[in-house]
């Protein structure tokens, strides 16, 4: 086996840095939903262009997602304590709630380490803590996906729609184009 091709499977597997200013959960002491820190809070087609094109894509996916999994709550609110007492707040872009499992959605225009840290060090322990259940599925909806993204984990499993998004386990991707 080359030497190069072992390197890039060993990178693929690496964890790339966290985003900036990103501040994990942690321990979780103890967490809720609730209406926000800021109440209801509309996205505004604010910002650069990169960012008006990310809250479009997520408007759509979000969209997308009632319809195909009704029941699916979009970008819910969270109050959390951390084990120093500190109180936080934190928004997943979705999540649905099953009788079998629980998955977590993050989207993003295009494919990212930034969602793996998001969704395993943020969002998961959060809702784990106020649900009482484990995260079953961590799901990165992106409309381009580049298979040379490194830092996910490990290599993501693919899904190929939102049904299929809903029954995943562990981190998966799922490229999807409106």
């Amino acid at each position: 086996m080359p030497e190069g091709l072992v390197v890039l499977q060993e990178s693929r597997t690496a964890l790339a840095p966290p985003p900036r200013r990103f501040r994990e959960a942690g321990a979780v002491r103890a967490a809720w939903p609730c209406e926000g820190p800021f109440g209801r809070t509309a996205q505004r087609l604010r910002g650069s262009p990169a960012m008006r094109a990310g809250i479009r894509y997520e408007r759509k996916v979000s969209k997308q997602l009632k319809l195909d999994l009704p029941g699916i709550w979009i970008s819910p609110w969270f109050r959390f304590q951390t084990e120093l007492g500190d109180t936080r707040w934190c928004q997943p872009d979705a999540l649905l709630v099953g009788k079998d499992q629980v998955v977590l959605f993050e989207v993003k225009v295009r494919s990212t380490s930034d969602a793996w840290w998001q969704l395993e060090k943020l969002y998961k322990p959060v809702v784990e803590k106020a649900f009482g259940r484990t995260v079953e599925g961590l799901v990165m909806v992106c409309k381009h996906f580049d298979p040379a993204t490194t830092g996910l984990g490990g290599e993501p499993h693919h899904v190929f729609s939102f049904r299929e998004a809903s029954e995943a386990r562990g981190f998966s991707v799922m490229q999807w184009r409106a």
